[in-house]
C-alpha cells in the first residue's frame, strides 16, 4: 500500500485533485463524498490502485472499494502535497490478520484520520495496542 500510493503521488490526476484540495479536511471531505464501499469478495484481498481507482471514479462519477483503497488513494493525495501521513492497520486482540487500515495526518497540530469508510462521527480512532503504523513520507 505504502508503495502504490508512493507511486501514485507522481500521477498528474493525482496532483490535480491534491492541489484543489489542499490540505487533510479536503481530502478527507472528497473521499466522503465520492467513496461507496464495495468490499472485497470473501478469502480474496483486493487493493485497487489509486490511478485505477481515477480511472473509474471518471467512467463512473464515483470511487470504490473497502479500506484498503480508501487508505491508499488517501496517502496518495497527501503524499501529492507532501503532508506527511501514516498507514494504521489495526488487528483486533486474538486475530491472526489485520482487520482495517486507514490513514492519519496532523493538521494544525491535531491528527486527523481519513476513513470513508468509517462514519465521521466515529472519528478519531482509537490507537489499538495491536495496530501497526507505516509512514508514508
Amino acid at each position: 500500500m505504502r508503495r502504490l500510493a508512493m507511486e501514485a503521488r507522481l500521477l498528474p490526476e493525482v496532483q490535480a485533485i491534491a492541489n484543489a484540495l489542499d490540505n487533510p479536511a479536503g481530502v478527507d471531505e472528497w473521499l466522503r463524498y465520492n467513496w461507496r464501499v464495495v468490499p472485497d469478495p470473501p478469502d480474496v484481498e483486493y487493493i485497487r490502485t489509486p490511478h485505477f481507482q481515477l480511472r473509474l471514479a471518471a467512467e463512473n462519477g464515483f470511487l470504490i472499494g473497502d479500506c484498503d483503497e480508501a487508505a491508499t488513494l488517501a496517502a496518495a493525495l497527501l503524499a501529492a502535497l507532501s503532508w506527511p501521513c501514516t498507514l494504521v492497520a489495526i488487528r483486533l486482540h486474538g486475530d491472526s490478520e489485520f482487520s482495517h487500515v486507514f490513514t492519519r495526518t496532523e493538521y494544525h497540530s491535531v491528527y486527523i484520520d481519513i476513513d470513508p469508510i468509517v462514519p465521521a462521527d466515529q472519528l478519531p480512532i482509537e490507537r489499538f495496542e495491536e495496530a501497526v503504523e507505516m509512514s508514508v513520507p
